[in-house]
């Protein structure tokens, strides 16, 4: 289905949330699939804010490439990204007890570019234990913090219509 998109948009760079909506409801087009997955999905303000989350912290708001393959491999790569994200943060949810939404995203994201290489460069087992321990703590950390009321909602403010020509002076 996505290189179906990618080769009649092959002049166009196709849009983020198409192409991940379309790889997320992949085996959904078959003739006994009713589509209230996808509807119940489309209500959901958590994929909404996943969405914006890929594009903006994982800088996918722009695709770089330029051939659909490259489009695709980016898009497969971020998705990865964000998916060791997303464990990591579960990971800790559970250690803390508390839901993955109260976790950071971006400071997830920052630590795990600080540890990744350290961990990867492990002499040993034990070693690379101690720095995922290290990092487990540094991500358990990154909680954001607990909003303790609903916050107001002001009245927008009304700007004045602008006049066509400037009032008359007497």
């Amino acid at each position: 289905m996505i290189t179906h998109v990618l080769e009649t948009q092959a002049a166009q760079k196709p849009s983020i949330a198409e192409i991940t909506l379309r790889r997320q409801f992949r085996g959904f087009d078959s003739p006994g699939f009713n589509g209230a997955a996808i509807d119940r999905s489309r209500k959901c303000t958590a994929t909404q804010a996943d969405l914006c989350s890929l594009k903006d912290t994982l800088q996918l708001d722009q695709l770089t490439s330029t051939t659909p393959e490259m489009v695709a491999k980016e898009i497969d790569v971020a998705m990865l990204a964000y998916n060791l994200v997303r464990a990591v943060i579960c990971v800790a949810a559970q250690k803390a007890g508390l839901e993955p939404r109260r976790f950071s995203f971006t400071r997830v994201r920052n630590i795990l570019n600080t540890f990744a290489p350290l961990i990867a460069n492990a002499r040993d087992g034990k070693q690379a234990q101690q720095l995922f321990d290290k990092m487990m703590y540094y991500v358990g950390q990154a909680k954001l913090p607990q909003r303790k009321r609903k916050r107001p909602s002001y009245p927008r403010a009304v700007w004045p219509k602008p006049y066509k020509y400037p009032k008359r002076k007497e």
